[in-house]
């Protein structure tokens, strides 16, 4: 898909705009229709792929605004959007060290992106010490279960009772626990990881 010239210069406009106009103690721009168009702004740099501004929404990584900082982070490491090499690293200290946690997530599900496929035996481990853990959240650990399948390269779970996804409806972390596929996480494990055991 080429991305129309007409909207990147719209982006850009955004972009530009919102560097010239004064911000609040908390961050919010003082022209409140502005808000909303940077963050579409940012949605449009992934998903149309806009890469000649792949450079202002790393910008918005470390916005005092927490929105744009989970929008910038989806736009640069999802799937589907732009995948930026240098963006893999800054999402996992993100991941480590936003203050909140929808940013959190959001870093976490873009560093992992970066491996899938690449059945890294080291990624892996770190995404099973996640799901085993009850100190992240359910979303979390329901993001973890997801993204081992796909670092691992094995086809995605059958959805056969509870699927992935409404593992993160669950209320509690026993809940959630009980309802992962222990047996196909450690098959898993087993093949793509040297010498592991459950």
């Amino acid at each position: 898909m080429s991305v129309r010239a007409d909207d990147v210069e719209a982006v850009r406009k955004i972009f530009e705009k919102a560097k010239h106009t004064p911000r609040d103690a908390e961050g919010h721009f003082e022209d409140f229709k502005l808000e909303g168009e940077v963050y579409g702004a940012l949605m449009d740099v992934g998903e149309k792929k806009i890469y000649e501004l792949k450079d202002e929404a790393y910008k918005y990584l470390d916005d005092p605004l927490p929105k744009y900082r989970k929008e910038a982070a989806i736009a640069l490491g999802w799937g589907g959007n732009l995948m930026v090499p240098e963006f893999k690293d800054k999402a996992y200290e993100m991941w480590l060290n936003d203050p909140v946690e929808n940013v959190r997530v959001a870093a976490f599900v873009a560093w992992a992106v970066y491996y899938n496929y690449t059945a890294d035996p080291k990624v892996l481990q770190y995404l099973y010490n996640i799901i085993r853990s009850h100190q992240y959240t359910i979303e979390v650990r329901t993001y973890a279960i997801l993204a081992l399948i796909e670092v691992s390269g094995e086809e995605p779970l059958p959805c056969e009772g509870i699927n992935v996804l409404e593992m993160a409806e669950l209320e509690n972390q026993d809940e959630l626990t009980k309802a992962i596929d222990w047996d196909r996480i450690n098959y898993i494990m087993k093949k793509y990881v040297p010498n592991w055991k459950a």
